[in-house]
């Protein structure tokens, strides 16, 4: 009797459908001074491969405020988001797809609302992003401050994931293949 060669590639292919995706986090630097006279301010970031922005925690001053994320690459705003007034600290729950190569911006629309943090440590980056500074409203780059935004967590887009789990599939199905 001839053994099952399938039933192992599908045991694979599933355990790596059902394994969680590892989430990334860059974290930044605590933003504790008040930022005036900047409005449209926040973070430049390139998406380094396919992945899915879940969260951040956007730091402010209080105000009611709205958040902006913005795709660079073509200068398309992607959400609009709304905060609240009297709370220093809003975490978001997103669910951002981002394309490898798309440079994008997060952005507090208020002037004087944000928070920032001297920072020169650009650029800050992981297995899927990379922050390359912090912008303005004329869309400089600042790489002397950190603005506003900390905790950018990605995890891997869903069909990078299945993509990998195909590969795997594939793969083990061309070793056996080759060596019958």
């Amino acid at each position: 009797m001839r053994p099952n060669r399938t039933l192992p590639a599908l045991i694979a292919a599933i355990a790596i459908l059902s394994a969680p995706a590892r989430a990334d986090m860059i974290d930044g630097p605590y933003v504790a001074l008040p930022l005036t006279d900047m409005p449209h301010s926040g973070l430049q970031f390139t998406a380094l491969q396919d992945v899915t922005m879940t969260n951040f925690i956007f730091y402010n001053q209080g105000w009611q405020d709205t958040i902006q994320f913005i795709d660079a690459t073509d200068n398309n705003l992607v959400e609009s988001l709304e905060t609240t007034g009297g709370y220093t600290e809003h975490f978001f729950r997103v669910d951002w797809d981002l394309i490898a190569g798309h440079t994008y911006w997060l952005t507090s629309v208020l002037h004087n609302n944000g928070r920032y943090a001297d920072f020169t440590n650009f650029p800050v980056s992981n297995d899927h992003l990379r922050v390359e500074g912090s912008i303005d409203a004329q869309r400089t780059l600042h790489t002397d401050i950190w603005i506003s935004f900390r905790f950018l967590t990605t995890v891997p887009a869903p069909g990078a994931v299945m993509l990998l789990a195909g590969a795997g599939v594939f793969a083990r199905r061309g070793r056996r293949a080759r060596g019958a």
